[in-house]
């Protein structure tokens, strides 16, 4: 609960509709390891120079994991030929159900520059944590049917691996490509 209120409090610093600068979130983020949806390892400081857009997700979302994918589409479109240089990471928080294989089947129809990534729970835990998010399992009809509810934020991240700046889920796909392309070359 402590790390949902400190990045509940910093989504309210770094995303007002004012300001549209880049900021620089200190003890927010960091690198880390998972795997990717072709089964191999990532690791953030492994990738330094390239821009990110991080969000966590999962597979069996039925609203807010494909409405994001859908408006980062259009982010792209308004990046143009810029958007290049920008790469997307879904992490899932429902390691248990999201293989890589099912992530690589989720995102393939999404014509984005995606990268699925999973993990152990305690993995994705520590990912989390680290990026001031939130995931918890919530069981449905039985035990062996459960949702997922998660934070909403995606976060952008520098070349240097640093996240610099916090979007909320209500942005609008304007927004972020105005405030992605000033880290864009």
């Amino acid at each position: 609960m402590k790390w949902a209120c400190l990045g509940l409090l910093l989504v309210s610093l770094g995303c007002s509709d004012s300001d549209a600068g880049l900021l620089d979130f200190q003890g927010i983020g960091g690198d880390f390891t998972l795997t990717d949806e072709q089964g191999q390892k990532f690791s953030l400081a492994e990738h330094r120079g390239q821009v990110y857009l991080l969000f966590f997700g999962f597979t069996h979302c039925p609203d807010v994991c494909p409405t994001t994918l859908v408006e980062l589409q259009e982010v792209f479109q308004r990046l143009g030929g810029a958007g290049q240089d920008l790469q997307i990471l879904f992490v899932s928080v429902d390691p248990e159900r999201d293989t890589p294989e099912l992530l690589a089947s989720y995102l393939q129809p999404f014509d984005l520059p995606v990268i699925g990534l999973t993990g152990t729970v305690s993995q994705v835990e520590k990912v989390a944590q680290a990026y001031g998010a939130f995931f918890e399992k919530v069981a449905l009809d039985s035990a062996a049917v459960y949702t997922m509810d998660h934070s909403t934020r995606s976060y952008l991240i520098d070349g240097e691996g640093k996240v610099r700046y916090i979007f909320r889920y209500k942005d609008e796909p304007e927004r972020i490509a105005q405030i992605v392309r000033k880290l864009l070359p």
